[in-house]
């Protein structure tokens, strides 16, 4: 990695853009099992709450990165269907205490 460069980047997306709940756009990153992708959810959801005041977030996440999503309150909430011939679901999570 360089000074400057660019290692995750995250979209922070206001209810009623994509979905009825607050959601958070791709995780993209190619330093993965850094931290930064977490680094970058906790931000996420941060702003989520408090910008957009998001009770609930709404992802389509990769299959095979369900796990990761679970970390931070998120579940799986629809079939597996394909985007891009990759395998994804949707997966919710709470934001209220």
């Amino acid at each position: 990695m360089t000074r400057g460069e660019l290692v995750a980047g995250l979209r922070v997306l206001r209810p009623g853009v994509s979905f009825p709940e607050a959601s958070l756009g791709r995780v993209v990153t190619r330093f993965r099992g850094k931290g930064y992708g977490a680094m970058a959810m906790r931000e996420g959801i941060r702003i989520a709450r408090e910008q957009y005041g998001a009770e609930m977030l709404r992802i389509e996440a990769q299959c095979h990165a369900i796990g990761f999503y679970e970390r931070f309150g998120f579940r799986v909430d629809s079939a597996e269907f394909l985007e891009d011939g990759i395998p994804h679901v949707e997966m919710v999570a709470s934001l209220v205490p």
